[in-house]
């Protein structure tokens, strides 16, 4: 049914024209730190479930991210990729979705389905539940994942499995598609229960290394773990919890 998901193709807008391939076709559209495109990491590193949660969202824009996580995440670091749907009331949600997503990728998605709306946090509890990856990681069902993101994620949690990551999350704007890089800057609360973004210590800039993490606790993250989980896009060991750093 969604082989091609082409002008009138369900999940897609009359008119419009929908590929299993990244809002931003390229990856040179991305900016990227160059010291990042040096650093090395080590082939045992621990697999990781991708969680997203829905709840209406487009189907276009669902299979946009998961065919993104798949096309950029090394085959032997994903274990599995889970959706969550919070009791949807669009049909396109339900077996349209199912049917594409198991016979495009047999055995690599999952769909769990609440028969009632739990609400963002109690949703991805459930995908938690049904992960099986050593780590778990949750994101928007809207995002678009760029080339090299796992590895320096799963790397910082296999050198301690307490650290909840949150990797950099820049803007791809909607009028043009144009990625607008949102850098040198972690994400927090304050004490208010505001989100907002943190700016790196002094240690960070003396240090003079863009890919370093931005460790944030302390620093207006008083509670690392429900900051990070409530701002939508992070990662974390399946059985753990710690502190919260911007990878």
């Amino acid at each position: 049914m969604l082989e091609d998901l082409r002008e009138g193709g369900v999940g897609c807008s009359p008119g419009s024209w929908c590929s299993p391939w990244p809002l931003a076709s390229s990856n040179s559209a991305f900016p990227v730190c160059l010291r990042c495109k040096e650093l090395k990491y080590g082939k045992e590193l621990p697999q990781i479930s991708i969680i997203f949660i829905f709840v209406n969202e487009a189907l276009s824009v669902i299979l946009r991210s998961v065919h993104s996580a798949v096309n950029h995440t090394p085959t032997h670091l994903l274990k599995e990729i889970i959706l969550v749907d919070d009791n949807s009331d669009e049909e396109e949600l339900k077996a349209p979705l199912e049917e594409y997503v198991h016979k495009r990728y047999p055995g690599l998605v999952k769909v769990v389905r609440n028969q009632k709306r739990e609400g963002l946090i109690r949703a991805r509890i459930e995908g938690w539940k049904a992960a099986t990856g050593q780590v778990t990681g949750f994101f928007d069902a809207h995002v678009e994942f760029t080339a090299g993101w796992a590895e320096p994620v799963l790397s910082r949690i296999q050198e301690n499995r307490k650290r909840v990551i949150l990797p950099s999350i820049d803007n791809i704007k909607q009028d043009n598609f144009e990625v607008q890089r949102y850098e040198n800057s972690a994400h927090g609360y304050s004490w208010e229960l505001w989100c907002m973004y943190i700016s790196p210590p002094k240690d960070w800039w003396d240090a003079g290394d863009p890919s370093l993490p931005i460790r944030v606790r302390g620093r207006g993250a008083h509670c690392p773990l429900c900051s990070m989980m409530s701002h939508g896009r992070g990662s974390l060991e399946h059985a753990g919890s710690g502190a919260l750093e911007q990878a």
